[in-house]
């Protein structure tokens, strides 16, 4: 999980890759602002906690009040379960 923030005009984001190579675009999982209001972490994007449930089974929970641009289901061959939080 790491922050993204492109400039003065836009958000800090939150984004999650599950793969080692996603300064390449590859494994990215999910982004999201926090745009729309919410909690956010101290990184500055949107809250996000997650957890391993099995060897290749991820359980990602977010603010629901972010706004999300990516959430893929399936990264790399791990399968990623997402759950929006009212914070």
């Amino acid at each position: 999980m790491f922050m993204r923030e492109c400039g003065s005009t836009t958000d800090f984001t939150t984004q999650l890759s599950v793969d080692p190579w996603f300064w390449q675009g590859i494994g990215n999982a999910f982004v999201a602002d926090g745009y729309n209001g919410g909690t956010r972490g101290p990184w500055g994007g949107p809250w996000v906690d997650m957890k391993w449930t099995g060897p290749n089974e991820l359980l990602v929970a977010y603010d629901g009040q972010a706004r999300v641009f990516d959430r893929n289901e399936l990264v790399g061959g791990v399968r990623i379960t997402y759950r929006p939080v009212a914070r």
